[in-house]
């Protein structure tokens, strides 16, 4: 009876140390397939965060050649600005230089014809001009006038500051004034003298010049003509209309 007790103990013992064994196995198994398992999906990610790493210095590297490229249109076009502000003033400087260097070719023209010097008495008769209308830069009109335009600075400057331009009386009194007989300076007809005999890079430079001693002769405004047409040479005047 006892030999059978212990028999049917010891199956009872077996089977259950083989179900622990069991369960120890496939506890283990499902624990080594976890790890597996995670191990996988942390590669994957390290694997998606490197990859979004990657892009981001990319897009940083980019950000920083479109920011420069951006800096670069930017002084290109301030540039660009500047230069075009320089074309518009030099070419209203030019406009205004061919404006008085046509003035100043029919002055000289008008010298060379005269034979003789005549009155210093001077005889401005200036006909009415045009009426402007409006349409169009009073700039445009006013190179119109022809020699007339280099003393109407003044009223293009009155005319934008919206001032009273005065009559066309008003204006050729001015030039009367400008060329009225003054007293006579010797030294000053020197000056004139000495500087029709030198070189100057445009006839406008020579205008001024001219000019600036020409207020302190004695002679008058046709007077002035003659004395250009002898003692400036012609070989200087024709060099100025190539400059």
């Amino acid at each position: 009876m006892k030999l059978t007790v212990s028999t049917e103990v010891a199956k009872v013992y077996n089977v259950l140390g083989n179900k622990m064994y069991k369960h120890k196995k496939a506890f283990e198994s499902l624990i080594q397939n976890n790890k597996s398992e995670h191990r996988l999906k942390e590669g994957v990610l390290q694997t998606e965060i490197k990859k979004l790493k990657d892009r981001i210095l990319a897009q940083d590297a980019h950000m920083t050649v479109l920011n420069d490229e951006l800096t670069g249109t930017q002084a290109a076009m301030l540039d660009t600005g500047k230069e075009m502000m320089e074309i518009k003033a030099a070419n209203v400087k030019l406009r205004h230089e061919l404006a008085s260097l046509k003035a100043s070719s029919v002055t000289v023209t008008q010298g060379q014809m005269s034979s003789t010097v005549q009155s210093h008495k001077p005889r401005i008769k200036i006909a009415e001009p045009p009426h402007y209308s409006g349409k169009g830069s009073l700039e445009d009109w006013l190179q119109q006038l022809g020699g007339a335009f280099t003393y109407m600075s003044e009223y293009a400057t009155r005319a934008a500051a919206r001032q009273a331009l005065g009559t066309w009386e008003d204006f050729v009194n001015i030039l009367k004034v400008n060329y009225r007989t003054l007293d006579p300076d010797k030294d000053a007809q020197q000056h004139l003298k000495d500087i029709c005999g030198k070189t100057y890079p445009t006839m406008v430079s020579f205008a001024e010049q001219f000019r600036q001693w020409a207020t302190k002769t004695n002679l008058g405004h046709t007077a002035l003509i003659g004395y250009i047409a002898e003692h400036r040479s012609k070989d200087n005047i024709s060099t100025y209309a190539f400059n």
